[in-house]
């Protein structure tokens, strides 16, 4: 068993789950999917979007665990994010106003995404979704420095951000993207060459959108991802709290690899 963040899922249980499970099981597996990737894509474009997909992906996971009959699987550090959802839900419903409370306390879904990504992004999935996630964010920081330059973002009142509607949420985006890709460089010496070329233009989109990201928030997140990636068998995969499961070797085969 290894030390990192995760808990492993043994290989000849996945197989053997992919085999007993119905073909509705897989369908909803292969939908789940595709929407998640889209999701890793299209949150750096339209938050809304995104948020659809997202909502497929959970019904789509939720779908394959009943039609399977699988038992919930998440790893161990999703269990303290539970509690902190939890004691926070318990908070609101004795705050002075709990309607107000819990509908503040909508963003607590968003924890879904770890059991989501840890059931659908296993194996060459992780990292075909870091490569997404990458690419995303390099056409949105071509489009940052496309405002900045020919539109004249270029002050306080006007800053880059994208095609989404706050430079601060650009940015933060950003930042996430400049993790991944300097974690990939660092720990995947094979697969380097495209994050190599595309951190220039993350840090640039970043730091003209005169945001708090970029003097303080790049360094953070760049050692903080990549400390994520340099554990044994973790891949981080993409935005939004993707997390890979511990073992997520790139020879390890998906459930639908041959």
């Amino acid at each position: 068993m290894s030390n990192s963040i995760a808990l492993e899922r043994p290989q000849s249980l996945v197989e053997a789950k992919s085999l007993r499970g119905p073909l509705s099981s897989q369908r909803f597996e292969y939908i789940g999917v595709a929407a998640l990737f889209i999701v890793a894509g299209t949150v750096q474009f339209s938050i809304a979007i995104a948020q659809i997909f997202l909502s497929i992906a959970f019904l789509c996971w939720l779908g394959a665990l009943v039609a399977g009959r699988e038992r919930f699987e998440g790893p161990r550090f999703f269990w303290p994010l539970a509690f902190y959802a939890g004691a926070t839900l318990v908070s609101a419903a004795f705050s002075y106003d709990p309607r107000a409370s819990f509908i503040d306390s909508k963003q607590l879904v968003l924890f879904a995404l770890v059991p989501i990504v840890y059931r659908f992004a296993t194996g060459t999935r992780g990292l075909t979704m870091m490569t997404v996630v990458v690419t995303c964010g390099a056409i949105s920081a071509a489009i940052g420095i496309f405002q900045y330059g020919i539109l004249h973002y270029d002050h306080l009142g006007q800053r880059p951000q994208g095609t989404l509607g706050h430079y601060m949420t650009y940015s933060g985006l950003l930042m996430l993207v400049i993790g991944i890709a300097t974690a990939r460089v660092l720990f995947r010496p094979g697969e380097r060459t495209w994050a190599a070329l595309v951190i220039p233009a993350l840090c640039v989109a970043v730091a003209l959108s005169f945001s708090r990201s970029a003097p303080t928030l790049r360094p953070r997140a760049g050692c903080g991802h990549g400390v994520l990636c340099r554990c044994p068998g973790s891949d981080l995969a993409a935005i939004c709290l993707h997390v890979q499961p511990e073992g997520s070797d790139p020879a390890r085969p998906c459930r639908d690899d041959p």
